[in-house]
């Protein structure tokens, strides 16, 4: 086992057939832009393991599996890096951001998830869990849906 878990992943992979062959890359190279030839943006992989948080709105995933974010020369910093092409998903995605009705918007949404769960264009290995602990004398902290933000109003707290 190493710091990315990678071991575990590559046993359970190649116990289902799947031949693997582990490459790192730095963040810069990984992450790189379309344009500066970002492994993830290129679609150089076959199959990437990386941390993805998005925010409360589920709006978010638009910019990550809609197909006219798959990043291209002409548009190097989109982010649908699994380069999903699916019509029931853009479709789906589309309508749930055009609309403010909560009912429809989550109609949409679920037949967004059902199709990306039945497709498996992703595979989610875990869900982080956001717990925050806070002194009863700190004031006014708001925690944040994404963890990674949950100091977002900082300057807002006092004991």
């Amino acid at each position: 086992q190493n710091q990315y878990g990678a071991r575990d992943t590559l046993h359970d992979l190649q116990a289902i057939g799947i031949t693997v062959k582990l490459a790192y890359y730095s963040l810069n190279a990984f992450f790189a832009l379309y344009s500066q030839r970002g492994i993830l943006a290129t679609g150089a992989f076959d199959l990437a393991m990386f941390g993805y948080a998005n925010g409360p709105d589920p709006d978010d995933e638009y910019s990550a599996f809609h197909s006219s974010q798959i990043p291209t020369a002409e548009h190097p910093n989109l982010g649908n890096y699994a380069r999903v092409h699916d019509p029931i998903i853009d479709a789906a995605l589309t309508s749930a951001r055009n609309t403010t009705d909560f009912a429809q918007r989550t109609n949409y949404y679920h037949q967004f998830l059902e199709r990306l769960a039945n497709q498996v264009y992703i595979l989610p290995l875990y869900i982080g869990i956001n717990i925050l602990t806070v002194n009863t004398r700190l004031q006014n902290v708001i925690p944040n849906p994404n963890a990674v933000t949950n100091n977002w109003n900082i300057a807002d707290w006092w004991t």
